[in-house]
């Protein structure tokens, strides 16, 4: 599996943007799209059958039949990494969805999936990611939401925990 970020110029429309990302998630070898029309970004898993090339044209065949002008590109020289955090002292599973929400908004993050079960947070960055500034930042989320949060980073070769605060 493998996710790719793709940039999204000229697309206005909301309608346009949720059948783009229906229409790219049934194509062969993505597993998930998410076209975010405020970040202009798509977001692709894919597995092993996925072809960039016959992808990028088949969507922008879509995306320019639906509103033309709309281009659907690859980013150079953006690499996307996934960071995995322990959530401590978190029990309220609206609580978890406002976090998820709003730690997806920030710079450099893709996007966020807080798993209350499992007590983390799973997080996909961009270049423009900075993990101090991510942390201190979802901790003035939980602030307000009066929690007390401890967020723990997970190594990701080691699997063991790191603190951070």
């Amino acid at each position: 599996m493998k996710i790719r970020e793709y940039a999204v110029d000229n697309l206005g429309c909301a309608g346009c943007a949720a059948k783009i990302q229906h229409e790219g998630s049934k194509m062969t070898g993505i597993l998930n799209s998410n076209l975010d029309l405020y970040k202009k970004k798509m977001i692709v898993e894919t597995d092993d059958s996925f072809d960039e090339n016959q992808f990028l044209s088949a969507i922008n065949k879509i995306a320019d039949k639906l509103e033309p002008g709309t281009k659907i590109y690859k980013k150079e020289n953006e690499e996307i990494k996934t960071r995995e955090y322990v959530v401590e002292n978190l029990g309220c599973a609206g609580c978890a969805a406002k976090i998820q929400h709003e730690s997806s908004k920030l710079k450099g993050v893709i996007n966020s999936n807080l798993d209350l079960y499992k007590k983390n947070i799973t997080v996909e960055t961009d270049s423009s990611f900075d993990e101090e500034s991510f942390l201190e930042q979802v901790n003035t989320i939980a602030d307000k939401l009066k929690l007390k949060l401890k967020m723990i980073m997970m190594n990701p070769k080691l699997r063991e925990k790191e603190n951070w605060y």
